[in-house]
């Protein structure tokens, strides 16, 4: 998918939702999706019973009672989500992302208030219908604007946010960003700490000699759910038993790697489908990201913190994880990479992520790739496996991975879909 191999941020309200994609934002806890759900709810409340916080407050009265939220107005939603948040709130993942499911008639859509500018004065609703993602709406404020207050004080990381009268104060957390000190390995360094959506406190690490990056667990913060131990031949991996997060436990440094992700949660938009999207917003990044992931030069290049220069709104997305749907799929594939005492080279090879090696094709796309059935091996030899010619020729923007499981390299969907995996 688009948002798994490009991007984690487009300007909606913080979201990711072209048709047929993800969003950074669609998060719906497991079963809700399509089900009966509270007029309105939180990623707040879900996490704090999860990771042992005090349960959120009471909303205050809003002081001016908002009108019904309506789908087509951004704004309707916004006083109707400021209205029923805790007062204090509070933001868990790291990117600055307040996540709410509201139903609305035959609807129940999610969105979030996103945070990450607050400094900067600015902020963005944003949501969409799950059930339809291309159908989404967006809207963006700054301070000053009418009936627009916003307010924030870095020391305690409180943003105070006003709009037609009605408003809420949202405390960003702040628990996970420093990792405890940890004996590095050779070649290795440590980007930063930080929250998913899922609750989960991890370590974004970079391994130089092999140009990547891999998530590990934090050790000193609680995990939001027990992890259960299994093996794959010789190897101890361990499994969240709700998020079904797989992570691959390393005896020599006591770590355990993320390694997995449930496909199921990433279909269904979940708040476990992995922490691509919740690196701090603005860490200084670019030259390890151009170093890690070449193709962003050729996509116009990014700035400091990975926003993409020339794709308005959008972000790299960091997703060093392989995506499962069996227990017997996971253990082939990891059982072709991970060695005896496997060290960072062989976490990023089992968690491999195709755009780190994409180049752009050596000669123009021609109106031969037009179509599907179009195939051209002399002009596919920068696609990485998987991908379809009338599709990939503009990868990795036209690229459906659901359509081209288990094809072999460069091939398209006229002739690719009889094939089989090796």
């Amino acid at each position: 998918m688009i948002c798994r191999f490009m991007l984690a941020t487009v300007l909606l309200g913080g979201l990711v939702i072209p048709p047929g994609c993800r969003g950074a934002a669609d998060r719906v806890p497991a079963g809700v999706r399509g089900e009966a759900v509270p007029r309105t709810s939180f990623n707040e409340h879900w996490l704090a019973g999860r990771l042992g916080r005090p349960a959120p407050a009471d909303p205050a009265p809003p002081g001016v009672e908002p009108t019904e939220p309506t789908f087509d107005d951004p704004r309707s939603v916004l006083r109707w989500v400021l209205s029923r948040s805790p007062q204090p709130a509070v933001v868990y993942p790291t990117e600055g992302y307040y996540y709410y499911t509201l139903a609305l008639g035959p609807r129940t859509i999610s969105g979030n208030i996103r945070l990450a500018d607050a400094a900067h004065g600015r902020f963005s609703v944003g949501y969409f219908d799950p059930l339809h993602p291309a159908d989404s709406r967006s809207a963006h404020y700054r301070d000053g604007e009418p009936g627009i207050t916003l307010r924030h004080d870095p020391s305690t990381r409180r943003v105070v946010l006003r709009a037609d009268g009605i408003e809420r104060t949202y405390l960003l957390d702040a628990s996970a960003l420093d990792p405890p000190p940890m004996t590095l390995l050779e070649g290795e360094r440590l980007i930063t700490g930080l929250r998913d959506e899922s609750g989960y406190a991890l370590v974004l690490l970079y391994h130089a000699p092999s140009r990547g990056m891999y998530y590990t667990l934090n050790p000193s913060l609680a995990t939001p759910e027990p992890l259960d131990g299994f093996t794959v031949g010789p190897h101890r991996l361990r499994v969240g038993r709700e998020s079904r997060f797989i992570f691959f436990h390393h005896p020599p440094t006591g770590r355990d790697v993320l390694v997995a992700v449930h496909r199921d949660h990433i279909r269904r938009n979940t708040w476990f489908d992995g922490p691509f999207d919740q690196f701090p917003p603005h860490l200084r990044l670019r030259e390890t990201l151009e170093e890690a992931y070449p193709y962003v030069i050729d996509a116009g290049g990014i700035d400091d913190n990975g926003n993409f220069l020339a794709l308005a709104g959008q972000r790299l997305a960091i997703s060093p994880h392989l995506e499962y749907d069996s227990a017997d799929e996971l253990a082939r594939a990891l059982a072709a990479t991970l060695r005896v005492d496997p060290g960072p080279a062989a976490w990023l090879a089992a968690t491999y992520e195709p755009k780190r090696d994409w180049r752009p094709p050596p000669a123009p796309i021609g109106p031969d790739l037009a179509s599907p059935g179009a195939h051209r091996a002399d002009r596919s030899v920068a696609w990485p496996a998987n991908h379809w010619g009338h599709a990939s020729a503009r990868w990795p923007s036209g690229h459906d991975a659901a359509l081209s499981p288990g094809w072999p390299a460069n091939h398209d969907a006229a002739t690719s879909p009889r094939s089989t995996p090796e």
